[in-house]
């Protein structure tokens, strides 16, 4: 399939399928961060908090989210 530069280009749209085992392995992963950063917020006082949101809210903006 040749370059595609809109998602409805693709040969399957709107019927898109996926590997669930490859999921699992990724989403695993990221349930075991999202475990440490929630840990670690807990463990932490509300000035650190502050200042999370503060550069999670900044990077948002950079990245015009």
């Amino acid at each position: 399939m040749g370059k595609m530069e809109h998602i409805w280009q693709h040969s399957n749209f709107p019927h898109f399928e996926f590997n669930e085992s490859a999921f699992e392995i990724h989403d695993s992963s990221f349930q075991r961060l999202v475990l440490e950063l929630s840990n670690f917020v807990k463990g932490s006082d509300s000035f650190q908090n502050e200042i999370w949101c503060e550069e999670v809210l900044n990077n948002s903006k950079i990245e015009g989210i």
